[in-house]
């Protein structure tokens, strides 16, 4: 177990007393080595050095969570170290260089620790924190198997380049891991949020780790306001994969700043922006009734998708997102399940949508994604029968902010299969999701819009007219081009009741489209082309007849033409 004293082969070398960062790597886990496959069952780390020259550890330290392990001894170039416990070190002899490190035979936890590698100096050598869904294999993750690192020359990627070890034996100690292979790093950072701790002081998370001379260099961020000077940069530690800013004065509530990085900004793996990153920030405010909506539900998802929840920003103000609660209460149930989408502060800035769904990231591999970013994780997102039910977004204190029902009769009439078919809201406005109209997606468009606008949408009516059809000539085929015909109409004063009645060309009535309906001063009926009996009507001119009345006596009547052409 003991190493024998190379200062005098190496008496330049030695009385070097810093270390390049990765100089040496944490290079396989074994977090829970029971159920043993056929190694000792005791739990290790092994080390390896990557560099040209031999390393001592004399002075250098371990950190498991919050232990602090003392190391020493010497490793060759591409030497491999194992460290263990007092119990297994003669165990792990034949398998190469063993130091005895732990002091207990359950040091590491199965998932979820933090390893960090020090030198003499203190300086940051290497760290990882594992977590058991690296595994990738639900067996394996059991116990008995290493977690191995895949690429050397990739020393900051965390799950991406780490995965279970395929050797018979359950790990490979001492030698060259089972999975080694060329797993470059090859995806510029970016920046995937801004918190604010402060009034004056924000963190930013980036989507990998940062080069840690990033965060020593000039111009390291650059603000749009020049006069709020930055005052101090604390990069996160172990990882750098954040960093709290520290600015001279505080923001103003409501006004959105911009930040940018300095052109030194790369990954650790030297990839760099393709073009300079913009990010917008500023204090948040708390959102009211309609200022978030619901705009697009995923009911029934192919197989292997995912269900979403697409919310809108509908107000002319920066967000929090923090605290707000969906509840989910199913058709026939008294129950209602609510989860937060998050108790971290997000901000959601005017006129973005934002995706919810519990595995956000499979949505890609069915339908357009145009903005990744805009795609939010809840692992504990409500599930979304498809019998239907009601969805409600809240505050803290249960207050509503939007709602809406969804059912299958709201889709396309003709629909064969509702499963990957999204249901659209149509209309923007600051009504409720429940009084709004919606519609499946277009064929077209892919049947869902996950994060960008709705392939079904009507435009508002004009202050000029008090009611008008449009599209003049629908085709309800469901290829998001003309498929309905949107009756808008304007009465200018609340209290009225409205009935809305279309007939054929031979004055038969086809649809009764609104019965008696509490009309507000505005709003927007929508025909797909069915009758009454929810068949699709053949193609002719149809007269559209609006009457309303309010107690004063006063009548509002109004009249005009469409034209339904099936293809």
């Amino acid at each position: 177990i003991s190493r024998p004293d190379l200062s005098e082969k190496y008496p330049d070398w030695y009385e070097q007393v810093d270390y390049l960062p990765f100089a040496v790597l944490i290079n396989e886990i074994m977090p829970d080595p029971s159920p043993s496959v056929y190694l000792p069952e005791y739990e290790y780390i092994e080390l390896v050095n990557g560099s040209s020259k031999p390393v001592s550890l004399e002075g250098w330290t371990m950190d498991v969570g919050t232990k602090s392990y003392s190391l020493s001894g010497i490793i060759e170039p591409g030497e491999y170290l194992i460290l263990t416990c007092l119990k297994a070190a003669d165990l792990f002899l034949s398998y190469g260089h063993v130091l005895e490190l732990f002091t207990s035979t359950t040091a590491l936890t199965n998932t979820g620790q933090t390893l960090i590698l020090r030198d003499g100096n203190g300086n940051l050598i290497d760290a990882v924190q594992y977590v058991d869904t690296w595994y990738g294999d639900s067996f394996k993750m059991q116990g008995g198997w290493a977690l191995e690192r895949i690429d050397l020359s990739n020393p900051c990627a965390g799950k991406e380049n780490w995965t279970a070890s395929l050797a018979h034996a359950g790990g490979t100690p001492g030698s060259m891991n089972s999975v080694s292979g060329f797993n470059p790093d090859q995806i510029p950072p970016y920046i995937t949020g801004i918190q604010f701790v402060s009034d004056s002081g924000i963190n930013i998370v980036f989507s990998e780790s940062i080069d840690r001379c990033f965060f020593n260099g000039n111009n390291t961020f650059i603000l749009t306001d020049q006069t709020n000077p930055i005052i101090r940069i604390v990069p996160s530690y172990p990882f750098y994969n954040a960093c709290f800013l520290q600015f001279s004065q505080a923001f103003t509530r409501g006004e959105i700043y911009c930040i940018t990085p300095g052109e030194g900004f790369c990954d650790c793996s030297g990839n760099k922006p393709p073009e300079l990153l913009t990010v917008r920030f500023g204090i948040p405010l708390l959102p009211g009734f309609t200022d978030v909506i619901l705009t697009e539900v995923l009911y029934a998802p192919f197989p292997a998708c995912s269900e979403f929840i697409e919310v809108y920003n509908n107000s002319q103000n920066l967000l929090d997102l923090s605290g707000i609660v969906i509840s989910l209460k199913y058709s026939g149930e008294e129950e209602i399940k609510r989860e937060y989408i998050t108790n971290e502060q997000f901000l959601f800035f005017p006129g973005e949508y934002l995706v919810i769904s519990a595995n956000p990231e499979v949505l890609s591999d069915f339908y357009h994604i145009p903005a990744p970013g805009c795609l939010f994780t809840v692992k504990k997102m409500p599930s979304l029968r498809d019998a239907g039910g009601c969805i409600e977004l809240c505050d803290r204190s249960l207050q509503l902010i939007d709602r809406y029902c969804y059912s299958k009769n709201q889709h396309y009439p003709l629909l064969n299969d509702d499963h990957g078919v999204s249901l659209e809201r149509m209309d923007l406005n600051s009504l409720p999701g429940y009084l709004g109209t919606w519609h499946s997606a277009s064929s077209l468009s892919g049947f869902a819009t996950p994060g960008y606008a709705n392939s079904q949408s009507v435009n508002e009516l004009p202050d000029e007219e008090s009611f008008r059809i449009d599209p003049g000539l629908f085709t309800p085929d469901n290829d998001g081009t003309d498929d309905v015909a949107v009756i808008s109409f304007i009465t200018g004063e609340q209290g009225f009741t409205g009935n809305v009645l279309i007939f054929d060309a031979t004055g038969r009535c086809e649809r009764f489209l609104a019965r008696n309906e509490l009309l507000g001063p505005e709003g927007q009926f929508i025909w797909d082309g069915t009758d009454d009996n929810g068949q699709l009507s053949s193609t002719g001119i149809y007269l559209v007849f609006f009457d309303a009345f309010n107690l004063k006596g006063e009548r509002i009547r109004k009249k005009g033409t469409v034209l339904l052409v099936r293809k």
